[in-house]
């Protein structure tokens, strides 16, 4: 361990550390009430990613995702199961479109993941600031802030 700030949740292995570490004398103070679920979910992420990661096919994964759900008190939480229109396939909803508007071209998407952060630097051959808000901009139904810094 190293001497400095940290927000990490005293874990057993981070306990096993600080007990290690006679030389460093840890501060622990309690997380809110109110933050502890996003606190707690945060610490998961990279623990499941993990998990999934290490699961050699798309059924083991499918699989361990079900039995995550499984254990959630929420009544609805098997509701977030993967779909498996083919069995060991993962799939996600890419477009959705009016039905009667055959032979639409698709809408433009943007380089980037709609569900990731990127940090746009007009780098040669990255995406465009510009180019990307058109391609998000096509298709949102409402914008909440734009804000360039």
């Amino acid at each position: 361990m190293w001497q400095g700030l940290y927000e990490s949740l005293l874990t057993e292995r981070l306990y096993q550390a600080l007990a290690e570490s006679t030389d460093l004398r840890p501060r622990i103070e309690l997380v809110d009430e109110g933050e502890q679920p996003l606190v707690l979910a945060r610490h998961l992420t990279p623990l499941i990613e993990r998990s999934l990661r290490a699961a050699s096919t798309s059924q083991e994964r499918i699989d361990l995702v079900r039995r995550i759900l499984a254990v959630l008190p929420h009544p609805d939480a098997l509701a977030e199961a993967l779909h498996e229109r083919e069995p060991g396939k993962v799939e996600q909803l890419d477009e959705v479109m009016e039905a009667d508007r055959l032979g639409i071209t698709r809408l433009p998407r943007p380089a980037t993941p709609l569900s990731d952060a990127a940090l746009m630097t007009n780098a040669h051959n990255e995406p465009t600031l510009a180019a990307e808000l058109r391609a998000e901009l096509a298709s949102a139904d409402q914008v909440d802030l734009l804000c360039a810094f």
